[in-house]
């Protein structure tokens, strides 16, 4: 029997959202769950999820430590990363089977919380689930190379750019001088949309730029309807990543 059990601080801002999602899960495949307070945990209790964490990773074979790109369950200098981000452990029949988030292969292909319980909730059955075989560090390798398959005389400008209010996966600039501000996912979310808004006031401060010459927008594999219509309240621009058949 599955179980997943969450590990966050009450004040991470996603918690609510997160947890709706643990609760679809729940009713869709009877996966029970258990969201325990990141504030709270003793010395021993975090040696005990250091220890959990580390044979899940073994069995999922997927890298948990963080190297310098977005933050893993376990940091640099080998301690857990509660105050930073959610952690979700995976529990078959009692023993850690798989953690999230986590990067899997030599790219260093990474899959978060909310993209693993909403492909669940894509599917029939649990069993089908498999990490995306197409990750969102391919996904700006190839937009890099080819900015031309977002829009003409657009030209690639950085990635992972840090700035106060998060990262920016990538950034472009296209025939105005105007600025593209873009989130890389592999499923667009509501939460997407909060984090592409964030970037936009500390990108314009750091780099003295006005507003007005800012683009925000969305490069994704999939998104709902009813995100597609949020992401036009708020002027976010959203791509669909793909293959469109010729002949």
């Amino acid at each position: 029997m599955r179980k997943h059990v969450l590990y966050i601080s009450e004040n991470y801002e996603n918690l609510r959202f997160i947890e709706d999602l643990l609760e679809k899960v729940k009713e869709k495949h009877q996966i029970d769950y258990q969201i325990v307070s990141s504030d709270m945990l003793s010395e021993t209790e975090i040696e005990v999820i250091l220890d959990q964490i580390r044979i899940a990773s073994r069995i999922a074979k997927v890298r948990v430590s963080s190297k310098g790109g977005g933050i893993l369950p376990i940091s640099r200098s080998k301690q857990l990363n509660l105050n930073q981000i959610p952690i979700l452990l995976v529990m078959e029949h009692g023993r850690p089977w798989n953690i999230f988030p986590n990067e899997k292969g030599g790219k260093g292909q990474r899959y978060e919380i909310n993209s693993y319980l909403e492909k669940l909730l894509e599917l029939d059955q649990i069993e089908e689930f498999e990490q995306q075989a197409l990750s969102e560090d391919d996904i700006c390798r190839i937009l890099a190379n080819f900015p031309l398959m977002i829009e003409d005389n657009l030209q690639y400008k950085s990635r992972e750019v840090e700035v106060e209010g998060g990262r920016i996966d990538m950034i472009f600039i296209d025939s105005k001088d105007n600025h593209m501000l873009v989130e890389i996912e592999i499923n667009g979310t509501d939460n997407t949309i909060g984090q592409v808004n964030r970037f936009v006031e500390g990108y314009c401060k750091k780099n003295k730029i006005l507003r007005e010459k800012i683009r925000k927008a969305i490069i994704c594999i999939e998104i709902s309807g009813n995100v597609l219509s949020a992401c036009k309240e708020s002027d976010i621009e959203v791509y669909q990543f793909g293959i469109t058949k010729l002949v």
